[in-house]
């Protein structure tokens, strides 16, 4: 990580910077339970939305062909990935929360994978808006007379994805 001048003093300045909280973090922890019920089901939907526009459908074909795999081997794949990758969030969270040197590690390696595929940045960014729309939907669906826990988990949430997003772009 040295050699990307990631250390966990500038991961600490990077969660106050965009004030990360210790609350945050306990929310995260707290919807490890709604994350793994709704995990597949906004996962699914996400790559609905993804494969059934035809640029972001045209490179995931192209992906799949440079593999040598079918389309429907590499929406399976892609799925299970980012259903891990989605998981993480709420498992870190479980796991004391520091979203550290380990944690932004296993993101800058999804940004390197990304680079190789020459994953277009314009998709990659504006798909966090489909994926929070989904997740706002299912947030809804558990907390529908909880108003104040879909607020707070859905800004905890937030924060984390574009703390990803950073990493992706480092």
């Amino acid at each position: 990580m040295s050699s990307y001048g990631i250390n966990e003093q500038n991961l600490i300045l990077r969660k106050e910077f965009m004030n990360i909280t210790a609350e945050d973090v306990e929310v995260l922890r707290n919807l490890y339970p709604w994350a793994k019920k709704y995990g597949q089901k906004i996962i699914k939907e996400f790559y609905d939305v993804q494969f059934s526009f035809k640029q972001t459908y045209e490179f995931f074909k192209r992906v799949a062909e440079n593999k040598g795999i079918s389309i429907e081997t590499l929406r399976s794949h892609v799925e299970q990935t980012q259903l891990q990758y989605f998981l993480d969030i709420f498992e870190e969270a479980k796991r004391g929360g520091t979203f550290g040197v380990d944690y932004f590690g296993r993101r800058l390696k999804i940004g390197s994978v990304h680079n190789v595929l020459n994953l277009p940045m314009k998709w990659y960014i504006g798909s966090y808006s489909i994926y929070l729309n989904l997740i706002l939907k299912y947030l809804s669906k558990e907390f529908t007379f909880n108003p104040w826990m879909r607020s707070k988990a859905i800004v905890a949430i937030t924060k984390v994805f574009i703390y990803d997003i950073q990493s992706v772009f480092d």
